[in-house]
């Protein structure tokens, strides 16, 4: 996951800080500080710093500062302002930096409804190199080219909690329990269940001692509108080759076909296309977990969610091997292949088993079925050539 220390932030603005001492109105430091104001929520004191700037120095960087600011605070004519200083300050603008310019003011038509002038600057935000080509953007060309209406923006008002390192989980769990007014302490939780990283059965396991009730599951589109619109905001696995990472979805926009994320790694609402998401995460579900207190439990229990009585079966198994009763665990899992033998939540369990039972045969064997369901996964891949290096088949 992201690894970031807040603890650090405090001495670099001090830096900063002493720079601007140094020399006033110093462009890198004016940035840097108010970076870090933005990373402590002190928005206003950020906009205040870059917007006096503005009058003292000729900077695009720093009205391109001030717009994602603007726009992040729904200061949509601000932003438009800003980002027509930063393109009058910025004469030579590179192709990326073009392509960044037109998605931005892509993102300030959508949010003010101006979807035939989003569709344009959407085209140019696209590109047309392949190795700069936004994803996002063209997915996005598909959406307002098809688009039956104006469609719908729902945000559920999750605060930030920034993460410090490999505490992705626990800064976004505490970020979700705060939503609820049910707060707890980050590093406190980090320290419980924390270790280089947080396994999915502790966070759920967490949940359930603490008064949450917790449903895994798929996260598909209608499932995270769902949540949403009954406002449970929800965690999100994302798993890369050698890493994985937690954050919360808080919204989504049906006409940009995007999830509204609160990552613990970034002070910024980020935007997330689903469809590009989904492509990137589907051998690891995209793996989601909604949780609400025990008192408000029917917001959750009387929705139906995909893959949910899997994901249960799944925790019961990891649970019962980190406690060492390997038999249940054994009963478990013949439950999951009662309920859909090929679906791979059964087949990650049965891996799952496997390692405990350090029969690398059989790793090897669910590793290369898992590989059959989603061929060319680099994460599954590596794993198998880990297999094979550690069973001498070089």
């Amino acid at each position: 996951g992201v690894q970031t220390c807040a603890l650090p932030i405090y001495e670099a603005e001090g830096s900063a800080r002493r720079a601007l001492a140094l020399r006033p109105w110093y462009r890198p430091a004016v940035q840097w500080v108010a970076h870090f104001l933005v990373q402590k929520e002190r928005d206003n004191e950020a906009i205040a710093l870059l917007s006096q700037a503005t009058q003292k120095l000729e900077s695009g960087a720093v009205f391109a500062q001030l717009a994602n600011l603007q726009i992040e605070l729904k200061r949509y004519d601000d932003a438009g302002r800003s980002l027509d200083e930063f393109e009058r300050l910025s004469p030579l603008l590179e192709k990326v930096m073009k392509q960044w310019l037109a998605a931005r003011r892509c993102d300030l038509a959508c949010h003010q409804g101006d979807y035939d002038r989003a569709l344009d600057f959407a085209k140019h935000a696209t590109g047309d190199d392949p190795k700069t080509r936004s994803k996002f953007y063209e997915k996005l060309v598909e959406h307002l080219t098809n688009r039956a209406g104006p469609g719908k923006r729902v945000e559920v008002p999750v605060g930030f909690v920034r993460q410090h390192h490999r505490t992705c989980a626990p800064a976004t769990l505490v970020a979700i329990a705060n939503f609820w007014t049910m707060p707890a302490d980050h590093l406190e939780l980090a320290a419980d269940i924390s270790y280089a990283g947080t396994p999915h059965h502790s966070q759920r396991n967490w949940a359930h001692a603490n008064g949450w009730f917790t449903k895994e599951f798929t996260v598909t589109w209608d499932s995270a509108v769902a949540l949403i619109d009954r406002g449970i905001p929800f965690t999100l696995t994302t798993t890369e080759v050698t890493t994985a990472h937690l954050q919360a979805v808080i919204g989504y926009d049906s006409l940009r076909r995007t999830l509204l994320i609160r990552d613990p790694g970034d002070r910024h609402q980020v935007e997330m296309a689903f469809d590009v998401m989904l492509e990137r995460y589907r051998s690891t579900g995209p793996r989601g977990m909604a949780m609400t207190p025990i008192a408000q439990k029917d917001r959750l229990e009387s929705l139906p969610l995909p893959d949910e009585a899997l994901y249960d079966h799944l925790f019961r198994l990891e649970i019962a091997l980190k406690e060492h009763r390997r038999e249940e665990a054994q009963h478990t899992l013949q439950r999951m292949a009662a309920v859909n033998q090929q679906h791979y939540l059964t087949v990650m369990a049965r891996r799952t088993l496997a390692f405990y039972d350090v029969d690398l045969q059989a790793e090897l064997l669910y590793t290369e079925q898992l590989l059959d369901l989603f061929p060319g996964d680099l994460h599954l891949e590596l794993t198998r050539a880990n297999l094979l290096s550690v069973m001498g088949r070089y």
